[in-house]
């Protein structure tokens, strides 16, 4: 499994051959234009503070979800490999 690091705030995978590659969160936060970040601005202050804490609380919540899923998918993988020859 790739081991997760913080480097300058923002999330990176060293992957088993040494690689190291931005998260998908880190890759869309750099990508966002000066629009998205406005409207994402006016958003928030459209709902308030705690509606938008809320759903971000709640987009924290489907991503850990998420990052289970494949933890449990790639390591049931791995696990396979290791036996296929004696299958």
């Amino acid at each position: 499994m790739p081991e997760r690091q913080l480097i300058n705030g923002m999330g990176y995978y060293r992957c088993p051959d040494g690689e190291l590659h931005p998260s998908v969160t880190t890759v869309l936060s750099e990508t966002k234009s000066e629009a998205e970040k406005e409207a994402i601005k006016q958003w928030r202050e459209s709902v308030g503070e705690v509606k938008a804490m809320e759903g971000a609380n709640r987009g924290t919540e489907i991503h850990a979800l998420c990052e289970n899923y494949f933890d449990r998918y790639f390591g049931l993988t791995t696990e396979i490999d290791r036996f296929k020859s004696q299958i």
